[in-house]
């Protein structure tokens, strides 16, 4: 699958359906917080992480109407902790469009990422059980950790292949095991099932992050609908930098992205970072195999594919 219409295709019912969850979201909001909140919302947004959820319930058997909200409060946790994350890297655009910060103001952005995890943590309540709430809220913790990290480590030349991966498992990584896991726990999947739902999601977010850093350096700003090499501007060491070893950021930042790329490519980084990646996605499905073919399953596989391949 080349782009993620076709992912649409597939569960277009779903889809529409967590759409319009989303949307009721907002309806008592207030227009001063509901007009930002929806610049991000919806624009754009590839809806993975309910995409993943709806299958892996569809692949346990059906999928029950809680599923829904609780997919619809997985996107929110996500879209939040997209905003936050423009505020403190005080980013200009997000999805091809300006960042709420920017448009709105940082303070209008900050009272816009705690509304949506407001609402994700009332649709958990309301539609989860006695294990998804504290385990969304464990997420989110550990997504605000990754962060708080990240920025620590910033603008340091010391950063490790280990440090790195501690990061993105608790920033993003974190988010999409969350969301294999409570698919797991809504088709009522036995221990075994929803550990093995658990270390698929984790890997596939480790790639996922991955990809994101490759495609941070080797994108069109078009496509990507934010700048290029906007992280070793920020002073982030990703892993293509880390990989290159011996790294000077000083001398990366003075590099135009062009000849950042062509340096990295040169160096053969790029492409050790990509195997990286396809590793991660390789025993992603290896989690998967004790699972029977199914529809649901194939749809599971091709997503994992599609985040090596996507484009922005």
């Amino acid at each position: 699958m080349e782009d993620f219409q076709s992912f649409y295709a597939l569960l277009e019912k779903e889809r529409v359906k967590v759409e319009a969850i989303l949307r009721e979201q907002m309806r008592d909001v207030p227009e001063e917080l509901s007009l930002p909140a929806s610049s991000i919302l919806f624009t754009n947004g590839k809806r993975l992480r309910p995409v993943l959820l709806l299958n892996i319930c569809k692949m346990l058997g059906k999928v029950k109407r809680k599923a829904y909200y609780l997919a619809a409060a997985v996107e929110l946790i996500h879209t939040a902790s997209l905003i936050h994350d423009d505020i403190i890297d005080e980013a200009d655009m997000r999805r091809g469009v300006p960042s709420v910060n920017v448009r709105w103001g940082s303070k209008v952005a900050v009272l816009v990422g705690d509304l949506l995890v407001a609402k994700a943590a009332k649709l958990t309540l309301r539609w989860g059980d006695r294990r998804i709430f504290p385990l969304v809220a464990d997420t989110v913790e550990k997504m605000s950790k990754g962060e708080a990290l990240e920025l620590t480590m910033r603008g340091r030349e010391d950063v490790t292949l280990r440090d790195y991966l501690r990061i993105i498992n608790l920033k993003t990584a974190s988010l999409f095991a969350t969301t294999a896991r409570i698919g797991a726990i809504v088709a009522e999947a036995n221990e075994e099932q929803e550990r093995l739902l658990y270390l698929f999601g984790k890997n596939l977010g480790l790639a996922f992050q991955i990809t994101d850093d490759i495609l941070n350096i080797t994108s069109e700003e078009q496509l990507m609908g934010k700048p290029i090499s906007s992280d070793i501007k920020k002073g982030n060491l990703t892993l293509p930098y880390i990989l290159l070893g011996n790294h000077k950021l000083r001398e990366l930042l003075r590099l135009e992205p062009q000849c950042l790329r062509e340096e990295l490519e040169k160096r053969g980084v790029l492409k050790k970072a990509e195997e990286k990646a396809e590793g991660y996605i390789a025993k992603a499905k290896s989690y998967l195999a004790p699972f029977p073919p199914s529809p649901a399953k194939e749809v599971v596989l091709q997503l994992s594919d599609f985040i090596l391949r996507r484009r922005k």
